[in-house]
C-alpha cells in the first residue's frame, strides 16, 4: 500500500530538481560565488524546495491518516518559508532564530513532542532515568533549535548534509522497525528516497553539472526539524505511530 507514495516521492523529486532549476535562476534564488565559496557560477537553491514538495505531494497516498502528523507538517511549512526567505534575501540571524523558536514551540506545545528524560546520566544503574520535570518543554525547544541550526551549519560541502541525513534517517527507520512505529518509519522513508535523488544532483553524478542544485537554508533546516521530531517521537511513543 505504501508503494504509490514512495513512487510519487521519488518521481516528483526527480521532476522538480530538473524543472525548478531554470525557474530558480530567473527568480534569483541562487547561491552566488564569493571569496569564501569554491563554486564559480550561480547554483540554484531549490534542493530543499523539491524535497519538501515531493514529500507533501506523496502524503495523501500514505495508507493512514495524517492527523497525528499535522503539527509536523505545519511546522515544516513554516520552517520552509523562513528558509526560502533567507535563501532569497539573507534574513537577519536574530530574525531567523526567532522564527526557529516559534517553530520549535509549536512542535513542543501543540504537538506535545517533549523530551521527558535524559537517561541515567549519573550512572546510578538503578533503572531510573533523570527526568527533566517542568524544564522539559524549554530544554526540548532548545534542543530542536540546536539541531535545526546544526544541520544548517553542516551544509557546506556537496553531498555532506544529504549523506548525514541519510545515515540519521536510516538509523531512525531501523529503530522504528524495532519498536513497531511504522507510520513514522514510512514518512522517513519518503524523505530518504527524495534526499537520495537530490544527492546525485548535488554532487553532479549522473545528471549534468548544469542541473546541480543546493539544499539551501530551507532544505537543511527542514531536514534538521524532521530528524528532531522523529527522535523525540521515538522516545515517547510505544508503537502507535
Amino acid at each position: 500500500k505504501a508503494v504509490p507514495a514512495l513512487l510519487i516521492s521519488s518521481g516528483f523529486s526527480s521532476f522538480l530538481l530538473v524543472r525548478l532549476v531554470p525557474l530558480s535562476k530567473k527568480a534569483g534564488l541562487v547561491d552566488r560565488p564569493s571569496e569564501r565559496k569554491t563554486h564559480k557560477r550561480d547554483i540554484p537553491l531549490i534542493g530543499g524546495i523539491a524535497i519538501f514538495l515531493s514529500f507533501v505531494l506523496a502524503l495523501p497516498l500514505v495508507p493512514f491518516g495524517l492527523m497525528e502528523f499535522r503539527i509536523l507538517i505545519l511546522a515544516a511549512g513554516l520552517i520552509m518559508v523562513i528558509g526560502v526567505l533567507d535563501d532569497y534575501s539573507d534574513v537577519r540571524p536574530s530574525t531567523k532564530v526567532f522564527g526557529q523558536l516559534i517553530v520549535a514551540t509549536i512542535i513542543v506545545y501543540l504537538g506535545n513532542s517533549v523530551v521527558p528524560a535524559i537517561g541515567d546520566i549519573f550512572d546510578w544503574r538503578d533503572g531510573n532515568q533523570q527526568g527533566l520535570g517542568p524544564l522539559a518543554p524549554l530544554i526540548s525547544i532548545i534542543a530542536i533549535v540546536a539541531l535545526i541550526n546544526a544541520y544548517n551549519m553542516i551544509d557546506g560541502h556537496d553531498g555532506l548534509l544529504a549523506g548525514i541525513f541519510q545515515i540519521s534517517a536510516l538509523s531512525l527507520i531501523v529503530f522504528c522497525g524495532l519498536e513497531g512505529v511504522w507510520k513514522l518509519q514510512l514518512l522517513l522513508l519518503l524523505l530518504v528516497l527524495s534526499v537520495g535523488i537530490f544527492f546525485f544532483a548535488n554532487v553532479s553524478l549522473i545528471v549534468p553539472r548544469s542541473f546541480q542544485s543546493f539544499l539551501g537554508d530551507a532544505g537543511s533546516m527542514f531536514l534538521g526539524l524532521v530528524i528532531a521530531f522523529a527522535a523525540i517521537s521515538l522516545t515517547n511513543e510505544e508503537g502507535d505511530i
